[in-house]
């Protein structure tokens, strides 16, 4: 979960929301979050996001091998 500290004007709502009492905007990633995402949907400045899975991949530069290698 991420939090775009600039559109965030720290209304609360979200921390309403959530039914495991966590405060989005100050423990985006708490453990205790269980990733409902209906504070990202309740937020109205949208300051609010959140990634699925692991993103992009990058292997340390010395596993990383050239086609003519492989």
């Amino acid at each position: 979960m991420r939090v775009d500290k600039e559109k965030c004007v720290d209304c609360g709502i979200c921390a309403k929301t959530c039914k495991m009492n966590v405060d989005p905007h100050k423990t985006p990633n708490s453990n205790e979050c269980i990733r409902c995402r209906e504070c990202i949907h309740v937020c109205p400045m949208h300051a609010l996001s959140m990634n699925i899975g692991p993103g992009p991949v990058q292997l340390p530069e010395q596993e990383v091998k050239t086609a003519e290698e492989a």
